[in-house]
């Protein structure tokens, strides 16, 4: 079963598009149970709506004026409990053309109503932690700086979904958006595949996998998983390619921080932060040196 929307003109109801739109394509989104739309600013729509079965989920996909698919074929997954049962739905605008997701969740012996936003290119904003610093480490010999994150609210282990650890992740080409564009495709499911190696080893992901897990332009590599310990803010050190200094007066390189649950298509991306390191330890004094003339 799929969910469908068609579109009609606000002047005189005439439809804006030919045939019904599809709104969740894949069977990552089976038996759509509940369905809320919302009307953007822009005129494009994002539609919300909860499927039931293996692999149940609330997921969302953005519609252009004329209902055109902008997000993923299957939409974006917005929360995902397997082992509940969805129940109501509302979304209302957030004011930025995002949307807010209001849901039941049905357990064995309980119920529970949660909210999560999700803004208009897509991101889950209360997955999304954020970079507040990049700084050096002093008094050091260099080739490593202090990243400070932010966590995103579900990290407290209250609400859901849970964050289960971060991934840092650092800029390693830039790219235009319309060089990305211009990549090879991907599908969204090689992208996640990619994604979630990283939670086990180094992984690099091409400027056309992070375009579609909607990263900065350019390609990114992993820097390191760490587990989530229900903290609201984290520090993490990593390594750099060079320190700044005489030879390289400016070594800035870029990060993001990624946030992920027990769920792979549900996931939060942080700012982009530059930093750079140093080496703040002059060389030791030469011991019994002699000297004639």
């Amino acid at each position: 079963m799929r969910a469908y929307l068609r579109l009609f003109a606000a002047v005189d109801g005439s439809p804006i598009s030919v045939n019904p739109v599809a709104v969740n394509l894949t069977s990552t989104s089976p038996n759509p149970r509940q369905v809320a739309v919302v009307a953007c600013a822009t005129g494009e729509s994002i539609v919300a709506w909860t499927s039931e079965g293996t692999g149940g989920s609330l997921r969302a996909q953005r519609l252009t004026a004329s209902g055109s698919i902008r997000w993923n074929s299957g939409g974006i997954a917005v929360c995902a409990h397997p082992s509940q049962v969805p129940g109501g739905l509302f979304a209302i605008s957030d004011g930025s053309d995002g949307i807010y997701c209001v849901y039941s969740r049905v357990g064995s012996s309980s119920s529970y109503w949660f909210a999560m936003r999700v803004e208009a290119d897509g991101d889950l904003a209360m997955l999304s932690g954020s970079l507040i610093s990049a700084t050096d480490i002093p008094v050091d010999e260099g080739g490593a700086l202090a990243l400070t994150c932010r966590a995103p609210s579900v990290d407290a282990g209250e609400n859901l979904p849970e964050v289960t650890g971060y991934n840092v992740w650092r800029l390693t080409g830039g790219a235009s958006a319309n060089e990305s564009l211009r990549s090879a495709p991907v599908s969204n499911e090689d992208a996640l595949a990619a994604l979630e190696r990283s939670l086990r080893s180094t992984t690099r992901l091409t400027a056309a996998q992070a375009q579609r897990l909607r990263f900065p332009p350019g390609s990114w590599e992993s820097l390191g998983f760490h587990a989530a310990v229900l903290d609201s803010q984290y520090r993490f050190i990593v390594a750099t390619r060079n320190d700044s200094g005489p030879l390289i007066p400016n070594a800035d390189e870029t990060f993001v921080v990624t946030a992920h649950t027990s769920s792979p298509s549900n996931f939060g991306i942080s700012n982009a932060i530059p930093g750079h390191s140093r080496d703040n330890l002059a060389p030791a004094a030469p011991q019994q040196l002699t000297g004639a003339l």
